[in-house]
């Protein structure tokens, strides 16, 4: 870039207009101004109380991409977007209020951070620091100030705020604790969401202080079987899995469950982070469950998915239905006495027999297989499932559990994507208007359509990645 032309600074004259000699152009005030307006990363402005500008230095070329010239034809508010003006004229009512109580004793920088428009439109953060013009008598007649570049420093801010706020939001609303802490004996923690509360009764500050060492928690039975599965776990640079007791400040045992693993921050220091989740209640009833021959009941029921068992018969016929949840009922209808009456077959869509058999065959040459199915309701509707199918053992005999997901309103959802994908696909490319589709960031061209060919010349390919 060409280094603009300082055409606002002419050499200072005496009253009869003849040039006054500089003698040091190092220390010279004149000199040492104009030279700072000409080079300097700042851009300095003065505007009358229109906000219209009266002097901007040459500097607004490197900032901008306009020269001097055409920037001072504008008004602040043509450089701004709408919030940025509203908050420059705040500024300047507030100056104005104080102009009038206090005089020139007013004068004082304010700084302010706010997006301008570049000279392609693109918006840009820059801070301001202004301040009012006083007249002889006091009166304020305009503004001056300076403009420095802060684009980069600002838009890396606010990307930091939203992805902290977004973490904190995330933990804070997990049903468990999201931990980050050293791997010493104390486990001192460098953070723990506040959930910590929730879970063990205790604020989040008492452990990251390293007033309470989560350690000293631990079940006296659990404390060794702890250490050891962590330890072994990170040497092997594995994620490690634990369940154990930890004491709440009421006094009570609670069941904790917490998968983990070692990390390395930025300054080269290993740590552990991991998620710690209440699991006081499942390990109740697993021990209900294992005290009641494996019946799960209450495992199926608390799960919001279907989850139905049946005999694989040695026929390599399917049984009847011998253990479903409620939500299998709910999805189409029936009760949980009903679907124990019934067979797959009764409920999957007619024409189905042969899908059902390759489904029996891959299962019991894997193990397992995931599929889609359709059910007919009892209302006589079509629900849609995605099915995981598992081969295992029940009481003895070989069994299928099958957890099922409703996918129908996906579906239907997915179908109408792709129906209004394939009209606009219609409309763009029959169009005998040129249309072209381009990013809004980059400004490239994405995709054009066929009246745009024929009327340019260029096809797709040829302008794909360029732009207008």
């Amino acid at each position: 870039m060409t280094k603009p032309r300082n055409d606002f600074f002419t050499k200072p004259q005496n009253a009869e207009g003849i040039e006054i000699n500089q003698a040091n152009p190092l220390v010279d005030e004149y000199q040492v101004l104009k030279r700072m307006s000409q080079s300097a990363g700042e851009v300095f402005w003065t505007a009358d109380l229109d906000l219209n500008i009266l002097y901007i230095s040459p500097s607004v070329l490197y900032l901008t991409g306009d020269p001097p010239e055409v920037r001072k034809k504008k008004s602040l508010t043509d450089m701004m977007p709408p919030e940025s003006v509203a908050l420059i004229k705040s500024v300047l009512a507030e100056e104005l209020k104080l102009a009038r109580t206090r005089g020139a004793e007013s004068t004082h920088g304010r700084v302010v951070e706010v997006e301008r428009y570049d000279k392609d439109g693109t918006r840009k953060w820059v801070s301001i620091n202004a301040s009012g013009v006083h007249d002889e008598n006091g009166v304020l007649i305009g503004i001056q100030g300076i403009t420095r570049n802060i684009h980069e420093t600002k838009t890396a801010q606010l990307k930091l705020a939203q992805s902290e706020a977004r973490f904190r939001m995330l933990a804070e609303n997990l049903h468990g604790v999201i931990y980050l802490c050293r791997n010493d004996e104390r486990y001192k923690m460098e953070y723990i969401s506040e959930s910590i509360s929730d879970l063990l009764g205790y604020p989040a500050e008492v452990f990251t202080s390293d007033e309470l060492s989560f350690t000293e928690l631990y079940h006296p039975d659990d404390r060794a079987g702890i250490y050891e599965t962590a330890s072994n776990c990170v040497a092997e640079g594995k994620t490690f899995h634990l369940v154990y007791r930890a004491k709440h400040k009421d006094g009570s045992w609670r069941w904790i469950e917490e998968k983990g693993k070692e990390i390395e921050n930025e300054r080269g220091e290993k740590l552990l982070e991991g998620f710690l989740t209440d699991v006081t209640e499942r390990v109740n009833r697993e021990e209900q469950v294992r005290e009641s021959q494996g019946r799960y009941e209450q495992l199926f029921n608390a799960n919001n998915d279907s989850i139905s068992l049946v005999y694989l018969l040695p026929n390599g016929e399917l049984s009847n239905f011998i253990e479903v949840n409620d939500a299998a009922g709910e999805v189409i209808g029936y009760t949980r006495d009903e679907l124990l009456q019934l067979n797959i077959r009764d409920l999957e869509e007619p024409g189905s027999a042969a899908e059902i058999e390759k489904r029996l065959t891959d299962i019991k040459q894997r193990g397992a297989s995931r599929f889609e199915t359709r059910f007919v309701a009892k209302d006589g509707s079509i629900v849609t499932f995605d099915v995981k199918s598992r081969l295992i053992d029940y009481q003895g005999r070989p069994a299928l559990l099958n957890i099922s997901r409703d996918i129908t309103q996906g579906k239907i959802a997915q179908k109408k994507l792709e129906e209004s994908e394939e009209k606009f696909l219609k409309a763009f490319h029959n169009s005998p208007n040129i249309i072209g589709l381009s990013d809004v960031e980059t400004g490239e061209y994405l995709e054009v359509n066929q009246a745009f060919t024929a009327k340019t010349g260029y096809t797709p390919d040829d302008v794909k990645g360029k732009k207008i």
